[in-house]
């Protein structure tokens, strides 16, 4: 029989084990024929914030990628997003959208894509930290985000002015890709 200390000992030496093997597997996946040399330093410059190669092309691809939806925005919505300089505007776009409005606490961030199951919105802060969002289901669904961080998501109420420091989402309407969104900052 074995002592209770032996046990012990030998289930916690495999307990050990077991999660350093599978920390092991959680790691950069290497390009097919690549050797684990060549792939371990590749993946610490990927994540390297001072290192220049991977900053050009993640910078490249995020302004590239954003450029077609907001062109097709700004066309639909007939400006540069000037009317979102006081705190509130409606936006029309097809696919996905990033603009800014200003708000009480500078300029924030506005994303918004058509999904299939509705309208995924979200703002990001002035300094770039948090923000908020979700999913809006259907025309009259307003997303309200308190400066407490509390928030609600409401369908067929009427839309309400953000508190200071807040903010309101409403999808006025929803069309196949095309939808009309109203962004107001407190």
């Amino acid at each position: 029989m074995l002592h209770p200390r032996t046990f012990l000992k030998r289930h916690t030496v495999t307990g050990a084990l077991l999660v350093a093997l599978a920390a092991a597997g959680c790691g950069a996946e290497a390009e097919p024929g690549a050797d684990a040399s060549t792939s371990s330093p590749e993946a610490e410059a990927a994540f390297d914030a001072a290192s220049p190669a991977p900053s050009p092309n993640l910078d490249a691809a995020s302004s590239a990628l954003p450029s077609p939806d907001v062109e097709t925005s700004e066309e639909s919505s007939g400006g540069d997003y000037e009317e979102c300089g006081d705190g509130e505007c409606e936006v029309s776009f097809s696919g996905s959208v990033e603009f800014p409005v200003e708000g009480s606490g500078g300029q924030w961030t506005v994303e918004a894509a058509v999904e299939a199951d509705g309208v995924d919105v979200g703002l990001t802060n002035p300094d770039g930290m948090g923000g908020g969002g979700g999913l809006l289901y259907e025309p009259g669904c307003t997303l309200a985000m308190h400066a407490d961080g509390g928030g609600s998501l409401s369908c067929g109420e009427p839309i309400e002015d953000p508190e200071p420091g807040g903010y309101v989402m409403h999808l006025l309407e929803l069309d196949g890709d095309t939808a009309v969104i109203q962004a107001i900052v407190g």
